[in-house]
């Protein structure tokens, strides 16, 4: 049987807990300084230490299949990239812009490899007709350049 323990004990909320692929490393968002940022902590829980990997408020949206970056979405709606290493010690580099969604816009999904994301954009209708619209069904098959 399993046994389970807490990971984090803390006054600070905390939430949207990622294992690494590697399963030695947990990112969450906690709100210990005041603001919703990105920490990563080793697993099992040791006193080795924690990092901050956000900067200016953050939403986890998680790993890269390779473990080698974290992806989150500021406070404005920028998609941000932490290049990390996670062995022998865990280190993380300075958050990189990917893209700004159009307001409004909502990431729904990422391909493994973080090379492709799916944003739900919302259009803007006239008042009789609707503006048409494209979906793309099974997007991820579709022939690479």
């Amino acid at each position: 049987m399993l046994k389970s323990y807490p990971f984090l004990s803390t006054p600070a909320d905390g939430y949207e807990g990622a294992f690494s692929p590697d399963g030695r490393w947990v990112a969450y968002v906690s709100n210990e300084t005041g603001s919703y940022e990105i920490y990563v902590r080793p697993f099992p829980p040791s006193n080795r230490g924690k990092w901050l990997v956000s900067k200016g408020g953050a939403l986890l949206e998680g790993w890269r299949q390779d473990g080698k970056e974290l992806v989150y979405l500021t406070s404005d709606g920028s998609l941000m990239s932490v290049p990390v290493t996670t062995s022998p010690a865990f280190e993380a580099r300075e958050p990189e812009l990917l893209f700004k969604p159009p307001s409004n816009a909502i990431v729904i999904g990422q391909t493994p490899d973080f090379k492709m994301f799916l944003v739900a954009v919302p259009i803007q209708q006239a008042a009789s007709t609707p503006e048409p619209y494209t979906v793309v069904l099974n997007w991820t098959s579709l022939p690479k350049k």
